[in-house]
């Protein structure tokens, strides 16, 4: 683990085994589990602010609207996480049709946001509203600056 760890950051490997060796198992764990939530908080944010920009490129103002909305609900913790998704998947697929044919695609955003899995309802929380909802409410649809 030392060596994977070594190769992805700048320390060198006899540093990294040093602290690595260091911690108990439960250090470990921790740190491992850290990894694992940073990787996925990232990933997440990526997706997110991906979903808000093609809301904004290719949908219009009722849309971005209703996805503000979600953004909000599940904010102030009136939705779940996953009733945001269903209402982000209807801004972006708004039509039955539209959804049926980009079927892989929705599986794809499903499949994206399980990184939720790895990270803390209070991280989930701070992506959604700087990734998401930020990007969102900082333009109107087109492009333009919001007045």
């Amino acid at each position: 683990m030392a060596e994977r760890l070594a190769n992805l950051g700048w320390l060198s490997y006899p540093k990294v085994k040093r602290a690595w060796d260091s911690l108990t198992d439960e250090e470990k764990i921790e740190a491992l589990n850290g990894i694992v939530s940073g990787i996925a908080a990232y990933g997440l944010r990526e997706l997110l602010e991906k979903a808000a920009y093609d809301i904004l490129k290719w949908r219009g103002p009722n849309e971005r609207q209703k996805a503000i909305e979600a953004a909000n609900e599940f904010l102030s913790g009136k939705i779940d996480f996953d009733i945001l998704v269903y209402r982000i998947i209807e801004a972006l697929w708004p039509t039955p049709k539209e959804r049926e044919e980009s079927e892989a695609d929705i599986e794809g955003f499903w499949k994206g946001v399980e990184l939720s899995d790895y990270v803390s309802e209070k991280k989930l929380k701070e992506i959604v509203k700087a990734d998401f909802l930020n990007a969102l409410e900082a333009s109107s649809p087109k492009g333009s600056t919001k007045t």
